[in-house]
């Protein structure tokens, strides 16, 4: 299963600040890290079996390939995705060098994780 989530923008004079997650909400963040995810590169078909996965692009546009659907998320800071254990997915950028930000609730080197050939 794959969710969308919006992304709460709180207007500020200062800098608007954009309210990502609450952790009461989904669960608690034990790790946060970045793939850099290139054009015409797609990541490995994967599923994570022990873990759900939140991806928020902070740079370029990728798209999220699963269960023969697609979502692309962007640098806009308006969405995030979102994917539930167990759940076959890839990434694919659209643009030239894109960057996603990945939230887990254990930490990666944990993450059992089943890969597949393309």
């Amino acid at each position: 299963m794959v969710k969308i989530y919006n992304i709460k923008k709180i207007l500020s004079k200062k800098g608007d600040i954009y309210k990502i997650i609450s952790s009461d909400k989904l669960y608690p963040i034990k790790e946060i890290y970045i793939t850099t995810v290139k054009k015409n590169v797609p990541k490995s078909w994967r599923t994570h079996t022990n873990s759900d996965t939140i991806l928020l692009c902070i740079k370029g546009k990728v798209e999220v390939e699963f269960n023969k659907r697609k979502k692309i998320i962007k640098d806009n800071l308006i969405n995030f995705i979102l994917i539930k254990k167990n759940t076959k997915f890839r990434l694919l950028s659209k643009a030239k060098k894109s960057l996603v930000m990945s939230f887990l609730k254990i930490p990666h080197k944990k993450i059992k994780s089943i890969f597949y050939e393309d």
